[in-house]
Order: structure tokens, then C-alpha cells, then sequence
């Protein structure tokens, strides 16, 4: 039995969100404002699933998707390729500006969203696989998979997100990895360098891996064996050259690296000079490098061995930098015994945010300015919460939409005391 029902808005994961006999109804490439006809395909004890049979009534912001995975049973990859760009960059917005409401704070510094590089087409730099019992390389669907609780895979002919070199690398290694943990694949757009890193015990037979167009590693339990080339690439963003090894965490965007120093940098801004400032949770030096290149002093925290050593070669004989191997916790408590420490801090943990002991720590600190840069958006309206209540103010917050066709949006906030 069909139903006709109004789609009310987007939920956390792009689609479209409605009710029907007391029950939320999510309903894949439907959009707010759109009167749908869909069967119910799923349903659960607090929620159905709902799959379209037309769009009844569209909203001006669809457009033609390009990709023929992108609902339904999709790879689950590009949820909001439906979207135009814009009109979905500005519903980023509108999730993060609530969930800023929600954390108590003034959402009027929300500015307008900055997309990294125009659009999807070719703009992925780095994708991991886990290979099927073929050695295929699947993507892992929206839709579960058929009496199982995991999620099912889907073979994808062709890949619009990825940058043709990837995709390349990709449609090689497809069929050829049979029996590998799995596979990762990252390139360089900027110096055209790729790597390929195969986990595993040992190369399938199917594969030779001298063959690749790419510089290859066998990641095995007792650690990396480069096959071929160097276990690392290079990337130049605004001029400076970053050495980014197998396991290192980079952008993963080929406009994203650049657009989020342009704007660290513009936070940080030029009026006030930076005598001492801290770059936490560094990674390869992304920010150290570039938005704080103008800082007497700086202090970049990482606590992950391999992008460390991969800083300390990209810092190199920077004057006045230096690098400390801890977690971001350890290091605070170690520099905030006096507060000033820094004029600025910089901080880009990973998706679980800084933490309760680092924020305390950094709170202790006390520096005048931190630019807050995060891939979680709830993540940061708690955390700049807790450095709102502890005396910050929150100038600006900027959504950037580094994954457009997605529902992820990177977002960089300023606090000042």
C-alpha cells in the first residue's frame, strides 16, 4: 500500500523526514517541503523506512542526480546529490546554527557556508575499502543487508566523488584483492603522486603490485613493508609541502586543505602578532605551516607517532617551531601550569572532539584566542559551550561544506576572551 505524505525536514544523515500513524518515517532522497508518494520498505519499533514511488509535489532546490547509487539502496556515500548545492549548504547551516540553540549559545555568528571546491565531481583524494569474498571493492549501502544487522555492500561501476586518479587506482584494484583486510587508497592532486596501501599478510596472486601506477605498502600485524616507491606522498597547499605517510591523517578534499587555512588564517586574522601559539592535535602540520606561519613561536601537538614524524620533516628548520609527541590532554596540563602560555591556540581533534580532560586543561591555559576547527558539529556546539561558560566568546563560526552531495560539514569557530 502506497502513501502520500509531506516531507518535514532532513534528518542527520540527508534524507528526508516525515511521520505517519505516530511514527518517524525516514524517507532517502526526499526533501523538506516535498509531497512524496513511497511505500514503507522497513519498519521498526520506533521508526519506518520509507522508499519513493514519485515525487508529487518537488521543491525548487531538487536537481538531477548524476549518480544512479545515490538512493534507495544506495552506496550511502552522497546522500544530498538531489540537492543543489547551495540550498543544502544552507541546510548544513541551519542543522549547526540549532545546534548551537541547543547548547545554549547565540547562533548569530553563524556565517554563510563556504563550499570547497565548487561541487563533487572528482574531488576525493583518499577512500578505504574492505574487499569482498570476490576481492571486489564495495562501498557500504544505506540499506541493511537481508537478515543480518550490518549494513549491505554495493558495487559501484564508476565513482563521481572520487578524483580521477583514485578512480583509476580503484578500477585496477577492483577484482584483484581477494583476501585482503582492506584496501586504502590516497593521491596528491597538487604533485600527482598516489599510494596504495594493501592489509594483509601478503600481495593476492592476482596482483602485482610493482605493476601499480602508484607507490604500494603491504600493511601487515608486524607493520609496514613498502613494496614500491616511498610509504608516503607530498602535497603543496599554498605553497608549502607536506610529506603525508601511510596511516597519517590529511584532508581527504581536494580543495579542502587550502579552503580550511585560508580561513584558520583569516580567523586568526593579522591585527594582533602572535608571539607563542599552539597548533593541538597537528597532524602533519596543515595549520602550523600556512595560517600560522606568521607566529614567533610555534608548539604543534600530535599525538599519533607516524604523522608526528611526518611534522617534524614539514616543519623541518622552521624558526621557532618544535613538536611535541603527546596526547592533547598530556600537553595541556604540561604547558597550562602558567596561564599565557599562548596568545593563540589552534585545535582539530578528531571526530570525538577534544574531550572533557583536554578542554579542562585548555580552559587552565586560559589562552587570549582559539580558533576550534571540527568535523562534528555537535562535537563543537558542546565543547564551545563549555569554553563560553569558562569566559570565551564566540566571534564567528563558519560552516564549510568540504563534502558537497554529503551531509558532513566541517565547521571553524573563533573564541576570544
Amino acid at each position: 500500500m502506497s502513501l502520500v505524505l509531506r516531507i518535514e525536514a532532513l534528518g542527520a544523515e540527508g534524507e528526508g523526514i516525515t511521520r505517519h500513524e505516530g511514527k518517524v518515517v525516514f524517507v532517502p532522497g526526499a526533501l523538506p517541503g516535498e509531497l512524496v508518494e513511497l511505500e514503507l520498505a522497513a519498519c521498526g519499533a520506533r521508526f519506518d523506512r520509507g522508499e519513493i514511488l514519485r515525487i508529487v509535489e518537488p521543491v525548487a532546490a531538487r536537481v538531477p542526480s548524476p549518480c544512479i547509487h545515490e538512493v534507495r539502496d544506495g552506496c550511502g556515500g552522497c546522500a544530498l546529490l538531489h540537492c543543489e548545492a547551495r540550498a543544502a549548504a544552507n541546510w548544513k547551516r541551519d542543522v549547526l546554527s540549532e545546534l548551537l540553540l541547543h547548547a545554549g549559545l547565540d547562533a548569530a555568528c553563524v556565517e554563510e557556508p563556504r563550499i570547497a571546491g565548487g561541487g563533487l565531481p572528482g574531488s576525493r583524494t583518499h577512500a578505504r575499502w574492505v574487499p569482498d569474498r570476490a576481492g571486489r571493492l564495495p562501498w557500504i549501502g544505506r540499506a541493511p543487508a537481508a537478515g543480518r544487522g550490518e549494513r549491505a555492500p554495493v558495487l559501484v561501476d564508476a565513482c563521481l566523488a572520487l578524483h580521477p586518479r583514485l578512480e583509476e587506482l580503484r578500477l585496477m584494484l577492483d577484482g584483484q584483492v581477494k583476501g585482503l583486510a582492506a584496501v586504502d587508497i590516497r593521491v596528491a592532486p597538487t604533485t600527482n603522486e598516489a599510494l596504495v596501501i594493501l592489509e594483509g599478510e601478503a600481495v593476492p596472486r592476482a596482483l602485482a603490485a610493482h605493476d601499480l601506477p602508484a607507490s604500494v605498502v603491504l600493511r601487515t600485524k608486524s607493520g609496514d613493508r613498502p613494496l614500491r616507491g616511498h610509504p608516503f606522498i607530498h602535497e603543496v597547499v599554498r605553497g608549502v609541502r607536506f610529506r603525508i605517510s601511510a596511516g597519517a591523517f590529511f584532508q581527504s578534499h581536494k580543495d579542502g586543505p587550502r579552503l580550511l587555512s585560508e580561513i584558520v588564517g583569516e580567523c586568526i586574522g593579522d591585527a594582533q602578532p602572535i608571539t607563542r601559539a599552539i597548533d593541538l592535535c597537528a597532524g602533519v602540520g596543515l595549520f602550523a605551516l600556512t595560517s600560522l606561519a606568521a607566529a614567533q613561536r610555534v608548539l604543534a601537538v600530535e599525538s599519533d607517532p607516524v604523522a608526528a614524524a611526518d611534522l617534524r620533516v614539514n616543519l623541518g628548520k622552521r624558526a621557532g617551531g618544535a613538536v611535541i609527541e603527546e596526547t592533547a590532554e598530556a600537553a595541556l596540563n604540561e604547558l597550562g601550569d602558567a596561564r599565557g602560555a599562548a596568545d593563540l591556540l589552534v585545535a582539530d581533534p578528531p571526530r570525538s572532539g577534544l574531550g572533557r580532560q583536554a578542554l579542562n586543561a585548555l580552559v587552565r591555559m586560559a589562552p587570549a584566542r582559539i580558533v576550534l576547527v571540527s568535523c562534528a558539529p555537535r562535537h563543537f556546539a558542546a565543547e564551545a559551550a563549555t569554553l563560553v561558560r569558562a569566559g570565551w566568546t564566540l566571534e564567528r563560526c563558519i560552516p564549510v561544506d568540504q563534502f558537497p552531495g554529503t551531509p558532513h560539514l566541517e565547521v571553524v569557530g573563533l573564541l576570544a576572551r
